[in-house]
């Protein structure tokens, strides 16, 4: 039989060498894990020229993707201006359709470190994900857009009157009904313009308002692209993948026509399609869009999980949300009309807070403001302006990002925007009675959520060795604990003993 002090020895061996192992499986092989999954991230192609898995995933994404939009309906149109009343809007929806997206024209630069691509994004409408009974066929009564161009160019080209009059004769008002499949995809022709054009005192003049003849929302955004970027493959650094370098052929910066200022214009970070790996949560996310033709700022919020996946969740930053940040950057157009007599809601020269002026975005356009559904951290003054808009929610109206921090792959995805019309109602005589208003015309909530074969292979890859390599790891820890314990109390169990042979000893001795 082993003596204890024998036992001690093994029992102190074998702890050791399980410390040994388990220490630095736990501090040092979920970085190595990480490491190497990294080495197999970039966009290009295997050696035997057919697109890497990556790219492939990365060009066809085949992500859960939708799109709904809810509709605010006018129930007041004439007595608003007649009148001064109150406009009470009335939430239509939602109306949803089916989204996929492909990444088109790509085109391979600098030795594959870089790709130019188009993204491409298709809409179907789903009636089974819509509101019971809603059709696209169904008509709402929204400010006319074309309304506002008129009134903005005849302003600034002396024909305020001129305008003023015809408008008058024809009964025009600056509402419009129109179908909801017109609005948003299909397009419209505004009977304002064709009653404009048609009049003698305005006809010579009617091409130069610019607006084309048949107008929508998302007129023409079905199937086509919102520009073509230009990024980093990770090829060369896996951690500049998907890093933006230029958008429509405009190297770094956007040109002099698109916002008022060097800062507003930067085209920099990431296109948003996919992000480096080992997300750092103490950095901010900067992410460049063509559709709103900015970069847009997205902060660290909390740690989650996502159907089984650990992720990081963003919001959008507090600074774009404050004028006071966006004014110094140069986003604020400085002839921006006063929606409100308040400093602390609305700077002069810029839109009110917690509102995105994109009007540089769309040529020709009139003041097109973007902000979160029920104008979520905007003032309380600019929602109260209306009735029937609903408290905002964080948790219904917020736009977030859920992204792997390992891998860096977005998961999930809630973007949700309010599209809203600048109404400037101090040109004409007819609705003065009103102030200018920043009216709410449809919210959209575009949904993305990774797929069950994306989330297995997080579930089987990285997060599956590295959640081996912290189970092991702990396991190995914990059996050498437990084994030094055992070494212990057999030493102390072996020195136990040696003291009682040396007290029979003694005693043996002076008997």
């Amino acid at each position: 039989m082993l003596s204890d002090n024998m036992m001690f020895r093994i029992f102190a061996v074998i702890g050791s060498i399980l410390l040994m192992i388990g220490v630095p499986v736990l501090l040092f092989v979920p970085s190595f894990i990480s490491r190497t999954f990294k080495q197999m991230d970039y966009l290009g192609k295997d050696s035997n020229g057919t697109l890497n898995e990556i790219t492939q995933s990365w060009q066809k994404p085949k992500y859960d993707m939708g799109v709904s939009f809810t509709v605010y309906n006018v129930e007041n149109e004439l007595l608003i201006f007649s009148s001064g009343a109150q406009p009470i809007l009335k939430e239509i929806g939602p109306f949803h359709f089916d989204e996929h997206m492909v990444k088109k024209n790509l085109k391979w630069l600098e030795n594959d470190t870089k790709v130019e691509y188009e993204n491409v994004r298709y809409y179907n409408f789903n009636q089974d994900k819509s509101c019971t009974n809603c059709t696209l066929e169904d008509v709402v009564t929204i400010p006319s857009v074309v309304y506002q161009k008129i009134l903005e160019y005849a302003n600034h080209r002396g024909l305020r009157s001129i305008v003023e009059m015809v408008f008058n004769a024809k009964g025009i008002t600056p509402f419009i009904k129109v179908k909801v499949g017109e609005a948003l995809f299909d397009g419209y022709k505004d009977p304002i313009l064709q009653a404009v054009c048609e009049s003698t005192l305005l006809s010579k003049v009617c091409s130069l308002f610019k607006i084309d003849e048949k107008i929508g929302f998302y007129y023409q955004k079905n199937g086509t692209a919102d520009g073509v970027y230009q990024i980093d493959t990770g090829y060369g650094n896996r951690d500049d993948i998907s890093k933006i370098y230029a958008w429509n052929h405009m190297l770094g910066k956007l040109n002099d026509t698109f916002w008022w200022g060097d800062e507003a214009r930067r085209i920099y970070e990431t296109d948003g399609q996919m992000f480096p790996s080992d997300v750092d949560q103490n950095k901010r996310i900067n992410m460049f869009t063509g559709q709103a033709c900015r970069t847009l700022f997205f902060d660290f919020a909390r740690k989650s999980e996502h159907e089984g996946v650990s992720a990081f969740i963003y919001n959008p930053s507090k600074s774009m949300m404050d004028m006071n940040v966006q004014k110094r950057m140069g986003f604020c157009n400085p002839d921006t009309p006063r929606y409100f007599n308040s400093t602390s809601v609305q700077l002069d020269g810029c839109p009110p807070n917690g509102l995105m002026d994109v009007s540089s975005c769309v040529p020709g356009a009139p003041k097109v403001f973007i902000s979160q559904p029920h104008f979520l951290n905007a003032p309380e003054e600019v929602r109260k302006v209306f009735a029937g808009i609903k408290e905002p929610s964080e948790s219904e109206d917020n736009t977030l990002l859920e992204i792997e921090p390992d891998t860096g792959v977005l998961i999930h995805a809630e973007a949700r925007t309010q599209m809203n019309l600048g109404m400037d109602n101090s040109v004409f005589s007819f609705t003065s009675k009103q102030p200018n208003l920043v009216f709410p015309i449809f919210y959209v909530k575009e949904s993305i959520n990774f797929d069950k074969e994306t989330r297995d292979k997080l579930h089987h890859g990285i997060n599956f060795f590295k959640s081996w390599a912290y189970i092991i790891s702990i396991a190995l820890i914990f059996m050498g604990a437990v084994t030094w314990t055992f070494a212990i109390c057999s030493y102390y169990k072996a020195q136990d003993q040696l003291l009682r042979n040396e007290e029979a000893v003694s005693l043996s001795q002076f008997s």
